[in-house]
């Protein structure tokens, strides 16, 4: 019997925020139904006692709400949030993985959904616009993210884990958002809460999503709160092992950074073409393209330093579409990010067309190969305006030069830079022609 978590929590997307719950005024044992989005949700006994819960309290009677915001940032320095920060992301995500219980394996995926934590989103700017009467920034961002799915004997679901450092009180104990309230010897308290919920899928077959959730609020203020969902009712954590990811110290606020840890690498730049179909990435697929990176390149790119090994590549963002990565490239007369993006089931490109208005400023080259390949170079320029301007990065004109080459396999293998001083097109070509790139 669900009886659930309390707190206003409010789900955040890219452009729209929404929350609000139905009005729960009674007991019921029939579930409780959103009429506005025919959503369902498990029924609460309001009158049921609650383990470890002195007191229940009813839930309270609210009204749905939506609106739409654009001016929210994302970042690993937000100074809202002082306590975050890239070396602190990559502390969390060690301190999240190395907590996961024995027989648990993490699914290939990009880093974004193999639990690494993610920038912080801040809305406190200008830019987002007036918020809903009693909602403030700190309601829609401050969050550090980390999710994927993992799998355990066969049994798969996704756990999503998210910190936040609050001055907040512990809420009082509420009928319909938690089974139980646990309490640790350090003063900690931790909310349980298993639950489902039910909305109309595709040919009006209803889908139901299962739901294990602990939210933990810690002595030193910080609430780490983890969730599992699955289509199932079947878990590859125990409510037990969810508390111990949750009491996790490497993921609290205040807990210490181990000298010399760095920054999440930047992100993978997406593949994907929604309009046609491409090959998901196999680990074995990229180790391939990996080691033909070390090979072509094993003293590394002469005359330029590099942050990070060329071998770095790595599945794309989105839906396994490809695989890539980003360089930050230096030397005497260059500097920027260099990148690589390796994508399937690709045409060989045409010509374009001179007259085509959107290659009125530059016209991409494009060569025909010995091995009939198809090479095209794209040399333009285009304004760049930071979020957040600072006096390091005030914005201003990039040149944009990107050298892909397409294969008869239909394998495309792009290599881009951007920057004031990007490194010559002849090292873009020479990475893009790299032996063993082309997906045979």
């Amino acid at each position: 019997m669900q009886r659930g978590k309390s707190g206003r929590r409010l789900t955040v997307g890219l452009v729209v925020l929404c929350a609000g719950a139905s009005a729960l005024a009674t007991a019921s044992d029939r579930p409780q139904v959103d009429d506005g989005y025919n959503y369902v949700s498990e029924p609460v006994d309001v009158e049921a006692a609650i383990p470890g819960c002195d007191s229940v309290e009813r839930p309270s009677t609210s009204r749905s709400f939506g609106f739409a915001t654009f001016g929210g940032a994302s970042s690993y320095d937000s100074p809202r949030y002082p306590w975050y920060s890239g070396p602190k992301a990559s502390a969390m995500t060690s301190s999240l993985t190395e907590a996961l219980p024995s027989g648990i394996s993490v699914d290939y995926a990009p880093r974004s959904q193999s639990f690494e934590f993610q920038p912080i989103d801040d809305y406190s700017n200008e830019d987002v616009g007036e918020l809903p009467d009693g909602i403030t920034a700190d309601d829609l961002g401050g969050e550090a993210r980390a999710s994927g799915s993992l799998t355990r004997a066969g049994v798969t679901a996704t756990l999503s884990v998210s910190v936040e450092e609050s001055t907040r009180d512990v809420p009082p104990c509420t009928a319909g958002v938690l089974d139980e309230r646990r309490r640790t010897d350090d003063g900690a308290v931790v909310d349980l809460n298993d639950t489902w919920s039910e909305y109309p899928g595709t040919d009006e077959q209803t889908v139901r999503t299962y739901t294990r959730s602990v939210d933990a609020w810690l002595p030193d203020g910080s609430v780490v709160r983890a969730s599992m969902s699955s289509d199932v009712e079947q878990w590859p954590l125990t409510r037990d092992d969810m508390v111990t990811l949750a009491l996790e110290p490497g993921l609290q606020t205040t807990a210490a950074v181990p000298p010399g840890t760095p920054s999440p690498a930047p992100a993978c730049p997406s593949t994907y073409d929604d309009e046609g179909p491409y090959v998901k990435v196999t680990p074995d697929m990229v180790d391939a393209w990996n080691s033909a990176l070390r090979s072509g390149w094993p003293g590394g790119v002469p005359g330029l330093e590099i942050d990070r090994n060329l071998a770095s590549l790595e599945p794309a963002d989105t839906f396994l579409s490809g695989a890539c990565a980003t360089f930050d490239l230096t030397g005497p007369t260059t500097t920027g990010a260099v990148g690589i993006s390796i994508s399937s089931d690709n045409a060989l490109p045409v010509a374009p067309d001179p007259y085509d208005p959107q290659y009125s400023e530059s016209l991409p080259e494009l060569t025909m190969l010995a091995d009939g390949s198809v090479e095209v170079i794209t040399d333009d320029w285009y304004s760049s305006v930071p979020m957040n301007p600072t006096p390091d990065d005030p914005g201003g004109m990039e040149r944009y030069l990107s050298v892909e080459v397409t294969h008869p396999s239909g394998y495309a293998v792009d290599v881009f830079a951007r920057g004031t001083n990007p490194p010559p097109v002849q090292l873009l070509q020479a990475i893009a022609s790299t032996p063993g790139l082309d997906g045979k």
